[in-house]
């Protein structure tokens, strides 16, 4: 799809000509956006493919991990809290929100419990926040938000660090949500440009 498609209306063209729903039943979204502002989902329900775009210009769409989509298979609540608090918090600031304050809705959303079945922790591995326009990304890595690592499709072998005083508040989802994941995507007219000082490199 990036290979192929340089906006959103680009790429729903690109999902309507192949299955690519997920063959395991799991709640599953491809969320795209791109620098005018415009975004959509992407879901399956029952073989069939949705398409949730805004209803105007200033909607801010949320994914989380359970379906949006009429009859999909929501049992468990799996994400609903998640995609609530998210909603609020964006319907309060009128989607209108500097990197910063986006990392810390997703700070405030995280998960860590045990597995109600399996002998290990569920977690979330990393938040991310995209800036379409600059075409850059910050993400946190493990949980841990004191530091942003900032990178830049104009310099992918280089990477900034933010500082903050971001901490992670884990939402109870009563050990049913298996998501690791979560993002937000801001549009670019609102989108802070202060950034730390940290320099650093990528190597591979």
């Amino acid at each position: 799809i990036l290979d192929k498609c340089s906006n959103v209306d680009e790429a729903i063209e690109f999902f309507q000509k192949y299955d690519m729903k997920d063959l395991l039943g799991i709640n599953y979204h491809y969320q795209i956006a791109d620098a005018s502002g415009k975004s959509a989902i992407i879901e399956y329900v029952d073989d069939k493919i949705n398409i949730i775009k805004q209803q105007n210009e200033d909607e801010s769409l949320v994914s989380t991990n359970y379906f949006l989509t009429p009859g999909g298979d929501n049992s468990g609540g799996r994400g609903v809290i998640r995609y609530k608090k998210i909603k609020k918090e964006l319907e309060n600031c009128k989607s209108k929100l500097a990197e910063e304050k986006a990392m810390e809705i997703l700070a405030h959303v995280t998960m860590y419990y045990h597995h109600k079945w399996m002998p290990h922790m569920v977690s979330t591995l990393w938040s991310s926040v995209y800036n379409c326009k600059d075409k850059t990304m910050n993400l946190c890595a493990g949980m841990d938000y004191k530091k942003i690592y900032k990178f830049s499709i104009d310099k992918p072998c280089e990477f900034s660090i933010v500082e903050t005083d971001i901490k992670a508040i884990p939402v109870d989802e009563g050990g049913k949500n298996l998501n690791t994941d979560s993002k937000v995507i801001l549009k670019a007219e609102n989108i802070s440009k202060t950034y730390g000082e940290g320099q650093g490199k990528v190597t591979a």
